[in-house]
């Protein structure tokens, strides 16, 4: 008697439990829906876009060292990159070692 007691409670547990979940997931739901409906929300949203777009445009163009507006352009990426591309301060090319150990 003491399974079946502990199995029937476990089961109207998760019932519930699973019940006030979705409650509880659409009132989450509909708020959300009521924030993306207002303009000032709406607003942050595609601003938070472009920037995101923006952003993943100069990133494009720093790892192509391409520039799409201009295809002939000097852009030299992000700061501290320079004119020596694949190489560090000492002006050793990335990925060498000077070092026999690390080889």
């Amino acid at each position: 008697m003491g399974k079946f007691k502990t199995v029937a409670i476990f089961a109207a547990g998760y019932v519930f439990g699973a019940r006030a979940g979705q409650k509880r997931y659409e009132q989450i739901k509909n708020w959300v829906q009521g924030m993306l409906g207002k303009s000032a929300v709406q607003g942050q949203v595609d601003k938070a876009g472009d920037q995101t777009e923006r952003l993943v445009r100069e990133a494009k163009e720093h790892l192509t060292g391409s520039n799409d507006n201009d295809k002939n352009s000097t852009h030299q990426g992000w700061a501290g990159t320079g004119p020596h591309k694949g190489a560090n301060d000492s002006g050793q090319t990335l990925g060498s070692s000077k070092d026999p150990t690390h080889g």
